[in-house]
């Protein structure tokens, strides 16, 4: 029993074997020339002579024919072709002359009018073109199209003919009626707040559909630090709308930051400790909002405290509004405490133009030695312009920045008199990108406050991490600055940079007749890890005609941390 059922299962191997042999023999194909240019032309465009079935060996036919009449071998031939035997077919082929140029003639005005654009010559409603040329307009004819409005737009060669002028031919062209863009749908992040696709990226419905402007606009969202595309955008096309699809997701962006600076004590032969503490809340009730909270302190009995809040597109307009508290307070000398409301509108792509309303109030100790110190009143009007840009990544994110900031102030003292002054500001970054592995990372910082006379408690403060490394947190107080920050940055990997140190600062300090320039040279690293961005940077401030001491370098500790 057992070798009958071994036998009947052999007999059946061998069966299924030969059968699946015979459905999985190749179809040859013998492609017939008259000469030795025509097997060249055979070789270089018929991919394959062998083939599964015969449908795929007439589809291969019909692709080279594509191939020769764009090539300029407008006459050619295959015909006559012939079944061998099960597997093999016979094909002739004739290439005829090759045609340099042929007469394309054309009835679309609009297309007409592009190609004009193009430099080419028309001459009675045609063009003279070779035929290679056809395969390189008609992507830019179908693209032009989508981008007045015809997206569904179709071009056809037809009635291609020979004569003893030469060969002509007649590009159809099947123009659809404009499209609007009609809907943008969100998918994946559906409380995403919707005054961006509006304000941000300048997406408005209904607009003409033009979709490489389209798909241009929604690369603006791709910079916002709150969202990431899930995958590409979409568009759909119905008889009687076009849809937009974007497919975003939430990202999770509030920041802690922390800084610790560590330098001698002059006093005592103890380490001075400073640092401060820089919370960033973003878009956590979905409206792109953000608040900045920001505690500072040099470890010289001097505290700032900040707290700003900005609401994007108020009530679904193009208008941004911000609010600001800013307390400084130096041991028991002076306080200082202004409040800020600022409303900005988006004037072009990552552009803002704002105005500020500032009221500062100072207060000084009685006990107080400096009588360079007085308590006062003030209120400034500015105007600011900004600009910011961001890339995708997350160590090293900035990519350009600039913000500029001019107005006027008025100052009232216990004198009765009224101080007219002059303020303006200008920060501005910028990341050069040298190679993918080498970043160059400039960094300025200008402030100017002009005025008739001058109190100590009114001037800028400079110094530290942010502006010029090596010098103490806010530890040198002047009427103008401007500093400016370099960074060489090698990236052997995404998760780490090492950088040079190299800044340099200038300032006034009119109220003590003092100028300066100084210096700091030193080497950081900024490392990605699992707790956050840690950075280290150890530099030596110099002042001008000082010598280098390394006793006085200052170690920078930051790290920042997402949730």
């Amino acid at each position: 029993m057992k070798q009958k059922q071994f036998l009947y299962n052999l007999l059946l191997a061998i069966y299924l074997s030969s059968l699946c042999s015979a459905f999985s023999q190749n179809i040859s194909l013998e492609i017939i020339t008259n000469s030795k240019s025509e097997d060249s032309l055979i070789s270089k465009y018929f991919q394959n002579i062998e083939f599964d079935s015969f449908n795929e060996m007439t589809e291969e036919i019909n692709q080279t024919k594509n191939k020769l009449y764009l090539e300029g071998y407008l006459q050619h031939k295959f015909h006559n072709l012939k079944k061998n035997s099960k597997e093999n077919y016979s094909l002739e082929f004739f290439s005829e002359k090759k045609t340099k140029q042929i007469t394309l003639y054309i009835y679309d005005t609009k297309t007409l009018n592009y190609l004009t654009d193009l430099d080419y010559k028309i001459s009675k409603n045609s063009i003279k073109i070779k035929p290679q040329e056809i395969r390189e307009i008609l992507p830019k004819l179908t693209q032009n199209a989508a981008e007045i409005g015809n997206p569904l737009t179709t071009f056809q060669l037809i009635n291609i003919l020979a004569s003893e002028k030469g060969f002509s031919a007649e590009l159809k062209v099947n123009r659809k009626e404009n499209r609007n863009l009609t809907k943008v749908i969100i998918k994946g992040y559906s409380k995403f707040p919707k005054s961006f696709i509006k304000h941000q990226a300048k997406l408005k419905t209904p607009a003409l559909f033009q979709k490489k402007k389209i798909l241009d606009k929604t690369k603006t969202l791709e910079e916002l630090d709150f969202v990431s595309f899930s995958k590409a955008p979409e568009l759909q096309f119905k008889k009687d709308s076009t849809s937009l699809y974007l497919y975003l997701d939430k990202k999770n962006t509030n920041t802690l930051e922390g800084f610790l600076g560590f330098s001698p004590n002059e006093d005592e032969s103890k380490l001075r400790l400073a640092g401060y503490l820089n919370l960033n809340l973003i878009n956590n009730f979905n409206q792109g909002e953000r608040t900045n909270l920001t505690y500072k302190s040099n470890g010289d009995n001097q505290q700032i405290l900040n707290l700003n809040t900005n609401l994007p597109f108020l009530f679904k307009s193009p208008i941004s509004l911000s609010t600001g508290i800013n307390i400084f307070r130096q041991d028991s000398t002076f306080s200082n405490a202004s409040q800020t409301l600022e409303t900005s509108l988006n004037i072009a792509k990552n552009t803002f133009l704002s105005t500020s309303l500032e009221l500062e109030q100072s207060t000084t100790s009685q006990n107080s030695e400096n009588t360079n110190t007085k308590p006062y009143k003030k209120q400034i009007y500015s105007g600011k312009l900004s600009y910011s840009k961001t890339k995708n990544s997350t160590l090293q994110p900035q990519s350009a920045y600039l913000e500029f900031i001019a107005g006027t102030a008025l100052r009232k003292t216990q004198n009765p008199n009224t101080t007219n002054q002059f303020i303006a500001s200008l920060n501005a970054a910028y990341n050069f990108r040298i190679s993918p592995n080498h970043n160059l990372h400039l960094n300025n910082q200008t402030a100017l406050l002009k005025s008739t006379n001058y109190l100590d408690n009114e001037l800028f403060r400079f110094g530290g991490i942010n502006n010029i490394r090596g010098f103490k947190e806010n530890s040198i107080s002047a009427n103008l600055y401007t500093t400016l920050q370099t960074e060489y940055r090698y990236s052997p990997s995404s998760k780490i940079y090492i950088n040079t140190i190299i800044d340099a600062a200038y300032y006034e300090n009119n109220l003590s007749n003092q100028e300066d320039i100084l210096y700091s040279f030193g080497l950081g690293t900024s490392l990605l890890t699992k707790a956050g961005i840690l950075k280290l940077n150890l530099a030596n401030g110099i002042h001008n005609n000082q010598k280098f001491e390394l006793s006085n370098s200052i170690l920078h500790l930051t790290l920042i941390a997402n949730f």
